[in-house]
């Protein structure tokens, strides 16, 4: 779903202007974040974990648990829409600069929890 999402969404280009045309939606989510997209969409875990299940071997959770670090790719979406939002506010004010850490630290303290 991530993929067709993602696929379908409007875009901000160079120029600051919102584009909305399908076919050159998905020209530059082609050339911006699919591949990315689709390694984060790879269920690398279950393949792995199909395979154990198949040949009778007892499964091994913990490298289970360390194949689904590439999901963790997944968070250079969100980099780069708070980098957009940050470069959109002014940090000469007291305002602007909160305006470009909270979101950063929402996403590090998410983080961070998530791991601890």
């Amino acid at each position: 779903l991530d993929l067709v999402f993602h696929s379908l969404l409007a875009y901000t280009n160079k120029k600051s202007v919102l584009v909305y045309d399908l076919a050159k939606i998905r020209r530059h989510y082609l050339g911006h974040g699919f591949l990315v997209s689709f390694l984060v969409s790879i269920p690398f875990d279950y393949i792995v974990w199909g395979m154990f299940a198949l040949a009778n071997l007892k499964r091994p959770h913990s490298t289970l648990a360390w194949l689904r670090v590439p999901k963790l790719l997944s968070l250079l979406y969100l980099y780069t829409s708070l980098q957009a939002k940050a470069s959109d506010t002014k940090a000469d004010t007291i305002q602007g600069g909160i305006k470009r850490l909270l979101p950063m630290m929402v996403a590090m303290s998410h983080i961070l929890t998530c791991v601890w």
